[in-house]
């Protein structure tokens, strides 16, 4: 069993400063052995830290999609009655606080619970008519959180088995920018007036966010060096190469380019 922070009894790998290289232990062990949905429609989605820039992203993506003549729909995998549950907002509050009486595993098992839930209810019925199909946050969100905190330990392997059920993605951006950037634009979210902020502890999860991604094949976004068009074209780009694996709207044929797509 994983201990607490401040009683630890295993041994914990240490998030890097640095994203390792695919040919270390660490990495390997980030990576989560998803499995292909092998349908019709294609899942995107969006991962990275509070104030990263990934939602306006993910709303931008969603639009150029359906320029494309595609049926495109977002998805929040995450209950809501779980993202604003008396445990998730204690988390929110002070998730690196060592005398914080959630248990991160405990926490992790509900997220995911209730996005395997939505997943198997409404992505993949998406998938199979042929939609694509964007999430803002996924999996890889819960797995970030969880090593952030604990490192690779015991209960870490129990929470990926549970995140192997899911669907691999068909194309996955991880957005990120510096702590400060980070946490000035979630400062400026009506929201969130009197959060406690801590920017080695979000510094340390933009690593692990890096980390995991790198694992994991992702299409990093710097939101800190690109403008937001930069972005945006990185993603038309991406989501164009996939037009002609996909099924498309009757009638209407592919587009030659990104650029002429967005004119």
């Amino acid at each position: 069993m994983c201990m607490s922070i401040r009683e630890p009894r295993v041994r914990v790998s240490p998030i890097p400063s640095k994203v390792p290289t695919r040919d270390g232990v660490f990495f390997e062990r980030l990576y989560l052995p998803l499995q292909r949905h092998r349908l019709s429609g294609r899942l995107i989605v969006f991962e990275g830290a509070d104030g990263s820039g990934k939602t306006t992203l993910v709303k931008a993506a969603l639009d150029f999609a359906q320029t494309l003549g595609r049926r495109a729909v977002e998805v929040q995998a995450l209950d809501d009655f779980v993202r604003f549950s008396p445990m998730m907002r204690k988390y929110a509050q002070h998730p690196a606080d060592p005398q914080t009486t959630v248990d991160i595993l405990a926490l992790s098992l509900t997220c995911a619970g209730s996005r395997l839930q939505n997943t198997r209810s409404t992505v993949l019925s998406e998938l199979a008519l042929g939609s694509w199909v964007f999430c803002d946050r996924y999996v890889f969100t819960t797995w970030a959180e969880f090593v952030n905190l604990r490192g690779i330990c015991p209960d870490g392997e129990v929470l990926r088995e549970v995140l192997s059920l899911f669907p691999m993605p068909d194309l996955a951006f991880l957005a990120f920018a510096h702590a400060e950037t980070c946490i000035s634009r979630v400062r400026g979210r009506p929201e969130e007036v009197g959060k406690v902020f801590d920017v080695d502890y979000n510094r340390r999860l933009i690593a692990t966010y890096r980390a995991v991604g790198a694992a994991q094949g992702f299409t990093e976004l710097s939101t800190q060096d690109r403008s937001r068009r930069e972005c945006e074209d990185l993603i038309a780009d991406a989501l164009v190469g996939m037009t002609h694996t996909g099924p498309r709207n009757a009638g209407e044929p592919p587009p030659t380019s990104r650029r002429a797509s967005r004119q």
